[in-house]
């Protein structure tokens, strides 16, 4: 026989009556005794699945494996690291600034003077900017989800000196930058922890 064999899958959707050229597979399996006891194989096997009995566990054993599975962690929220935070406010403050002189010097100062002179001479125009006043945003506390004892259990797995301290975690010797980079993936919640 030239006609290449239907393959397995081929050979289950016609089983099931999925194919849109079932007649070239019906005369190919009537044809082809292999492929004909390979057709009676898959439909033997679907049919004893489709009447096997679901199994269940018991309820307490179902219950015991859901508490020992690890804390699944919340879904992280897009966050931008704060060099990209410094980034985007070192760049807000430039725009800033050069909206600044092209408003001063557009007031018919001269344009010869600097934007500072140009604002004094100006009287009621444009005040200048307290740069001082800009700074990247304060991180919160740190804060992680679950319970103080495996929060410290963690950060210990990662290789931090974390201790249960007052029902918060005790983290020694370490910056706190690379302590909530450590926690990032464990999810925001209730459990305070401190760098000492």
């Amino acid at each position: 026989m030239t006609e290449n064999h239907p393959e397995e899958l081929e050979l289950l959707a016609y089983a099931d009556g999925e194919l849109a050229d079932p007649e070239r597979v019906a005369a190919h399996v009537q044809a082809c005794e292999q492929c004909g006891e390979q057709l009676r194989l898959l439909e033997d096997a679907r049919t004893a699945l489709r009447e096997a009995p679901l199994l269940e566990l018991p309820a307490e054993r179902r219950a015991q494996i859901l508490h020992d599975l690890p804390e699944r962690p919340e879904r992280r929220r897009l966050r931008m690291p704060v060099g990209a935070l410094a980034a985007a406010a070192a760049l807000l403050l430039i725009a800033g600034s050069v909206a600044l002189f092209t408003m001063v010097g557009g007031n018919g100062g001269g344009g010869g003077g600097s934007g500072s002179e140009a604002a004094g001479q100006a009287g009621g125009g444009a005040k200048a900017v307290d740069t001082g006043a800009l700074r990247a945003p304060e991180l919160g506390p740190l804060v992680a989800r679950g319970t103080p004892a495996g929060v410290a259990s963690f950060l210990r797995s990662r290789g931090f000196d974390a201790h249960v301290e007052a029902e918060q975690v005790v983290v020694r010797n370490a910056r706190p930058e690379d302590v909530r980079r450590a926690l990032l993936g464990r999810g925001h919640g209730s459990v305070r922890v401190v760098v000492r």
